[in-house]
């Protein structure tokens, strides 16, 4: 499960239909602070145990517990109903905060939510888990999933792209030297379990030691080019001592304003000294730092679009497909009453 629930689960009211009860369910997906996307739907406590049960038939593992459905035997009508109000609330909570469970076909429609919005959800909890790890140079223990295992291949892609940018924006050696570390640890992770995994079949397991060993090849490169730019700075360190600062700038200039060259100037910079110079250049690439983050975030979102129409194109093909299947069993259904009738006749 995961660490807070993002899925919440109301019953505020119960629903008397003749001889049985309707509980009313009220489901809020925090997608982020700013977006709740709210369900409505209404189930019988049999049909929560006819769901639990489909579950357990697929073997599927770590099932929260239901209310006793033997409790009606011995206790008063309206402790029985808030008691499975309770327990409902919590089974619900417990199977939509799980990864896992709540991405069962029988799940989503159970409680009658698009898979596309299960999508966005999953995505933006990696991205948010992968940011802090990120930010705490965490290393894991161990794998224990096919999934967990492309959520760590995805990891280590990031921390190399993150590596790759300080390397190239001239960033601090430690952090970069730390993604790298974390990204050899978790490769091995990764090597181990397709080592011993019986999950996945050949041909996907094929697949996986290619993703891997295009990543090794990358930390190995990413690592040379670390100790290039190690030397790098050093030769500079040592060429620059030596040289003196008035012949750096080509200036002997005592008040320290620029000598102006060949090159024609704006009226913004020519007012302005070398140290005015350089905060304009820093402030626009700053400018330009921040539309590029822009730019990213608007890319990322086109993406978790395009996959949660995937995804909701795959669910209306497999109603599509039921529904095919209806019309074909109602169609021989007419025409077995059909020759009935013919023979009546």
């Amino acid at each position: 499960m995961e660490s807070s629930n993002t899925i919440k689960v109301f019953i505020p009211t119960i629903t008397q239909v003749g001889s049985y009860s309707l509980y009313d369910l009220e489901i809020e997906i925090h997608l982020n602070k700013f977006k709740v996307e709210r369900f409505r739907i209404s189930k019988r406590y049999s049909d929560f145990v006819t769901l639990r049960g489909h579950l357990e038939s697929q073997h599927t593992t770590r099932l929260p517990e239901l209310p006793s459905k033997y409790a009606s035997l011995y206790k008063r009508n309206e402790t029985l109903l808030n008691e499975r109000k309770l327990g409902l609330m919590n089974f619900a909570t417990s199977l939509l905060n799980d990864r896992q469970l709540r991405a069962q076909s029988q799940v989503l429609n159970f409680f009658n939510i698009p898979r596309s919005t299960i999508v966005e959800l999953n995505m933006l909890n990696v991205d948010k888990s992968r940011g802090e790890e990120k930010s705490k140079g965490a290393s894991i223990s161990r794998i224990d999933s096919a999934q967990h295992w492309m959520e760590v291949y995805k990891t280590i892609k990031s921390l190399l792209q993150d590596s790759r940018t300080r390397m190239f924006n001239r960033g601090n050696v430690v952090e970069i030297r730390r993604n790298l570390k974390t990204s050899e640890t978790n490769a091995d992770l990764l090597k181990s379990y397709l080592s011993t995994t019986q999950e996945l079949g050949s041909g996907e397991i094929r697949r996986r030691k290619e993703l891997l060993l295009s990543v090794t090849k990358e930390i190995a490169e990413l690592n040379d080019m670390l100790r290039n730019m190690k030397l790098a700075d050093l030769s500079e360190k040592t060429s620059n001592s030596s040289v003196n600062t008035n012949d750096l700038f080509k200036t002997h200039n005592p008040s320290g304003r620029r000598t102006l060259g060949r090159i024609k100037e704006s009226a913004q910079t020519k007012k302005l000294d070398n140290q005015g110079l350089l905060q304009v250049q820093q402030n626009e690439m700053q400018d330009q730092d921040q539309s590029l983050s822009a730019l990213r975030d608007m890319i990322i979102r086109q993406k978790q679009i395009g996959i949660a129409v995937n995804e909701e194109i795959g669910i209306q093909n497999e109603l599509l497909d039921s529904l095919n299947q209806e019309v074909d069993q109602s169609t021989n259904k007419l025409k077995v009453a059909k020759g009935k009738i013919n023979k009546i006749l």
